[in-house]
């Protein structure tokens, strides 16, 4: 007789975890919870399928279960046997996204679904059935209530071993690929099935239209169901209780709710602390015993649940039923396309470099061919551990990363509208940007009354610091004066408490000081006289604009400007003497010392080189009223103008550091090069651009510095000095 194997799997909750027993034959799973869900998912399908839906996916079967307790099979990984079970497979896949944004399901990444021969097979189905939490912010996001909630589709990396991981349920980059469907013993990647993927999708999203209320009465069967509700990401709980052990046992539940009691302080216009109590007591006790704390919520109630009681009543704005009921309500044929549209956008996303296909504009006109292309939307995944992906109210713009920010967010989109209107007069551009602008007044109302400046509210990439500028800059090319009051709007409720170290212009508060001198001075000179000091005493290690000397001494210029002093032109000068140093006669350029290990590295870019310090120089001139420093900017806009005019081509085709920032600096301080704005129109058009993408997975990146909207931005100021070296 062979020996009985037991292998822990999965979290530990309330003391248990899944177990897969292997007796040497079979194989199941022994899971330590009631399987009301599992038993529900099952009749649901068999309902579904007796009614004719299409393209039904599989679900775990459920051998025995017990009040607490539930026997499972176990569902081998297998391989497809022919070009049908593959195309069978990614149907099934395109109506198991279906499914899960009809359910509102949430958290089938790789470990919940199992690619088995010719149909994907959800195998914990825990957290199929979500309601809208209390502190929603479904009105300012597109994304957060689409297909991409359901984590299917590849909008999350995750660490793990130390390196970042592709998770999705569709789709990983991960050795531990269970989800993933092989055949000839090569891996499927789901971006080269997308036709079949979103058939399937359609097919199902369009029966359920047409069989309405066989669907609804079909999702009754979840009644008295719980759903898990997860409140923080699993690897924080981890953490977490890794730091409460190594406390000796009488300190381990006052460290516990320190570190678990901050999350439900972060909201600063109130304390939520007294209305989270017994949810944080629930947390604090799981981790103090080592378990990954476990809260559900019943299907038809707003209460939050842990271990069958009530720790929250009304804890959900609304219930798993009332979400469900209404995503039921607001199918139509325009969603099912939009959805179809972000599966595919978001798929494309990981497709390799190699292996993208080019769709070129059907117009030879550059600024035509990057708005419809904007236009048309595009989801840009970027490497951070728990990312979200954000939209344009309409449903339309899609963007990467928090959403609103001038980097890579809407913000910088309308920049690049700005600048096609301003271009062309087209009123084309400038209803697109008015349009889109609706959804940065929805963001900028819903802000808090007050801001402290701090890192993160100052910089330009994705703070108020970027708004700020991009909503002045918006003004000038447009010369629509909401642009402008909507800045003082928000510049007012800045206040000038700070802390943090602001020496950094793309990343620090140093941003914030380029819109100062555009300001009212009531608003203005506060901040300034806060920020005049912490940029004074900077001690630069970097070149360039972004991280470098170059963005200070530019700073440093703007908030003087604004309280009149010329008190600090001697750190001014002192900044220029440092990047003097490292500047080479020989390559007209500035060293690039963020690797150290490089020493012969020069960038071109607006971040690092020749372009990033041009620029600086050049507006730095226009703030100062010192002959040495216009004589110290003069000689550098030479030398940098040898740079520019020159035919060097970059690796890259991107704003921040690309052949678009060479482009801009260009035209920023007066140089030609017709050459490169050709080049570049018709990368434009051909959809040949090169782009940077943090994780380097793909190039479809849309947003202002590193994407799209950057290159369109380019082409349209060319030979324009009114571009001001895109903000700078």
């Amino acid at each position: 007789m062979s020996e009985v194997k037991k292998y822990s799997l999965g979290d530990q909750h309330f003391g248990k975890s899944v177990e897969l027993i292997d007796d040497g034959t079979t194989k199941h799973l022994l899971k330590p919870r009631d399987a009301r869900v599992e038993k529900a998912l099952g009749a649901f399908l068999k309902t579904l399928k007796q009614e004719g839906f299409p393209f039904l996916p599989s679900s775990e079967y459920v051998l025995e279960d017990g009040a607490d307790w539930y026997k499972s099979a176990f569902v081998k990984h297998l391989p497809a046997k022919t070009s049908d079970d593959v195309k069978l497979f990614f149907n099934r896949s395109g109506a198991l996204l279906f499914l899960s944004y009809l359910l509102c399901s949430n958290d089938l990444h790789m470990e919940n679904v199992v690619a088995c021969q010719n149909s994907i097979v959800i195998v914990d189905a825990e957290t199929l059935i979500n309601g809208e939490p209390e502190k929603s912010v479904h009105k300012l996001v597109g994304l957060s209530n689409s297909v991409t909630a359901t984590h299917l589709l590849p909008v999350h990396w995750k660490y793990i071993d130390g390196r970042l991981w592709q998770t999705a349920g569709l789709f990983t980059d991960s050795p531990n690929d269970r989800n993933m469907l092989y055949f000839n013993s090569e891996v499927c990647q789901p971006y080269d099935y997308l036709e079949d993927i979103t058939s399937g999708f359609t097919a199902c999203y369009h029966f359920t239209m047409q069989h309405f209320d066989i669907i609804r009465d079909a999702v009754r069967v979840f009644d008295g169901c719980h759903f898990r509700k997860i409140l923080r990401p699993t690897e924080y709980y981890a953490k977490f209780i890794d730091i409460v052990q190594k406390f000796p046992e009488d300190k381990r539940t006052i460290v516990a709710e320190t570190l678990l009691a901050e999350a439900h302080k972060r909201d600063k216009r109130e304390n939520r602390l007294d209305f989270m109590r017994k949810t944080l007591d629930k947390e604090v006790e799981s981790v103090v015993r080592g378990d990954i704390p476990h809260f559900t919520s019943l299907y038809e109630s707003r209460d939050l649940f842990c271990g069958g009681e009530n720790v929250r009543t009304d804890f959900l704005r609304k219930s798993p039923r009332e979400c469900v009921s209404e995503r039921l309500d607001k199918l139509n044929a325009e969603d099912c396309e939009a959805q179809k549209r972000i599966i595919i956008q978001s798929l494309d996303a990981v497709r390799p470099i190699e292996k993208r296909v080019l769709q070129p504009a059907a117009t030879t006109d550059p600024i035509r061919a990057a708005f419809e292309k904007l236009e048309n939307g595009c989801i840009s995944v970027i490497s951070t551990q728990w990312i979200k992906l954000e939209a344009a109210q309409n449903n339309n713009l899609y963007l990467q990363n928090a959403g609103w920010g001038l980097y890579s967010g809407l913000t910088g989109i309308l920049c690049a509208y700005a600048a096609f209107y301003y271009r062309t007069g087209n009123r084309v551009y400038l209803d697109a940007l008015t349009e889109h602008f609706r959804s940065l007044k929805v963001f900028i109302d819903s802000i808090e009354r007050s801001i402290s400046i701090s890192d993160n509210s100052g910089r330009l990439q994705d703070g108020i610091g970027g708004i700020l500028n991009a909503l002045l800059h918006i003004c000038d090319l447009t010369g629509e004066r909401v642009f402008y009051e909507y800045s003082v709007r928000l510049a007012e409720k800045l206040t000038p408490s700070f802390y943090g170290n602001c020496g950094d212009l793309l990343c620090g508060a140093a941003g914030l000081s380029l819109a100062l001198p555009k300001l009212p001075e009531t608003i203005a000179a506060p901040l300034a006289e806060v920020l005049l000091p912490k940029l004074a005493e900077f001690k630069p290690t970097l070149t360039g604009a972004a991280h470098g000397a170059a963005g200070i001494a530019l700073a440093v210029a703007a908030v003087q400007r604004v309280l009149k002093t010329n008190e600090y032109d001697k750190n001014i000068i002192d900044f220029i003497s440092f990047e003097e140093t490292y500047y080479s006669s020989e390559k007209h350029n500035w060293r690039d010392l963020r690797d150290e290990t490089l020493t012969g590295a020069y960038m071109n870019g607006w971040c690092s080189g020749a372009g990033g310090v041009a620029m600086s120089r050049k507006r730095l001139f226009a703030l100062t009223d010192n002959e040495e420093i216009k004589a110290l900017c003069a000689r550098d806009l030479e030398r940098a103008a040898v740079n520019l005019s020159s035919d060097t081509v970059m690796k890259r085709d991107s704003l921040c550091c690309g052949n678009a920032s060479r482009l801009m600096a260009a035209s920023c301080i007066g140089v030609k090069n017709d050459g490169l704005h050709e080049r570049l129109c018709q990368a434009i058009c051909a959809d040949a651009l090169t782009l940077v993408h943090l994780n380097d997975t793909c190039d479809h990146v849309y947003g202002l510095m590193q994407g799209v909207a950057g290159a369109g931005y380019a082409a349209a100021m060319y030979g324009d000095e009114k571009s001001g070296g895109m903000l700078l």
